[in-house]
């Protein structure tokens, strides 16, 4: 299987720790239901509230740094489609990631080969 992964990034409602996991907490049943459809391969949504996470997870801060400015807390978001395969709605899913302030950093459709 082919996948293709995109990165998204945002500080937007992370004034907190606690308010940056409330805003991956309120995103993540309508990720879980694209993954339900098919519609996404898989997603990982985190809060990122602590320098160490990045090490610990192996994400390259300069992919988030256009739009952290290495600042914590933050949200990182990777949403993996099948290369080829179904998707979500794209009015959609650009609403409900401009909702969140989600900014796409980075595409990697080199996943899974």
């Amino acid at each position: 299987m082919n996948l293709e992964c995109w990165i998204y990034a945002t500080r937007q409602g992370c004034e907190t720790p606690e308010s940056a996991v409330s805003v991956v907490r309120r995103l993540g049943p309508r990720f879980r239901s694209w993954l339900d459809a098919g519609l996404i391969a898989g997603y990982q949504a985190v809060a990122l509230t602590d320098p160490e996470e990045l090490v610990e997870r192996d994400l390259d801060p300069e992919i988030l740094d256009p739009v952290t400015h290495g600042e914590l807390p933050a949200i990182y978001l990777n949403l993996t489609y099948e290369l080829g395969g179904p998707r979500p709605d794209a009015a959609e899913r650009d609403a409900l990631l401009a909702e969140a302030g989600l900014v796409h950093v980075f595409t990697d459709s080199s996943a899974g080969q």
